[in-house]
């Protein structure tokens, strides 16, 4: 197994909402585990022998990047996962026939899509709206993208949420759109691409 940082570009302190409690990581055992695995995800032998952890103990060590792995700070997966490129590039594609069916038939669905990637032997969750985008990204392209999803939200009869409360407002819900699609494509897409969820192909 390997491990590697769940979000690349996480800065500390990195919190996590369990239910009802919310629990916060932060300090230089932490800060050292996101620099060693900068690069790409690590097998934890590797991560012990890093030198930067010469003053922890293998085990405490251990105990951190088990409650990494709880918190979402880091992931597991069951082959080596490289560093997070470029964000730019071309077409974009998802080569699994059950990826595609699964995020054909749950976006906008109300819950977690969760699809499987060949290169982690696991799998890598995404929320229904970014399942949208991904469904409109890949069979319709990234242009006009914002445009299209506004129109899609508008006809699935859904509505965005602000602070856990209803936005209808048309200029506030555009706000919400925009800022969706922003992070879709800054995070969320090479994040895919990342793990062998989505390819590129060509140049943009």
């Amino acid at each position: 197994l390997e491990f590697g940082v769940t979000r690349p570009g996480t800065v500390l302190p990195f919190q996590s909402n369990l239910g009802i409690v919310t629990s916060t990581v932060d300090g230089p055992l932490y800060q050292g585990l996101l620099d060693a695995l900068a690069d790409g995800s690590l097998p934890l032998s590797r991560i012990v022998a890093d030198g930067r952890f010469a003053v922890t103990s293998p085990a405490d060590l251990a105990r951190a990047v088990d409650a990494g792995v709880a918190l979402g700070l880091l992931d597991v997966s069951a082959g080596h996962v490289p560093a997070l490129e470029g964000t730019e590039g071309g077409p974009v594609a998802i080569p699994s026939s059950f990826n595609r069916a699964v995020v054909e038939a749950d976006a906008l669905g109300g819950r977690a899509v969760a699809l499987a990637s060949e290169l982690t032997g696991t799998g890598y969750v995404i929320g229904d709206l970014d399942a949208a985008l991904l469904h409109e990204a890949t069979t319709v392209g990234t242009a006009g993208l914002a445009e299209r999803l506004a129109s899609r939200l508008a006809t699935s009869g859904r509505a965005l949420q602000r602070d856990g409360m209803r936005v209808d407002d048309s200029a506030e819900q555009r706000k919400l759109v925009d800022a969706a699609c922003e992070a879709f494509l800054k995070t969320t897409l090479p994040r895919l691409v990342n793990v062998g969820v989505v390819t590129r192909s060509g140049p943009t």
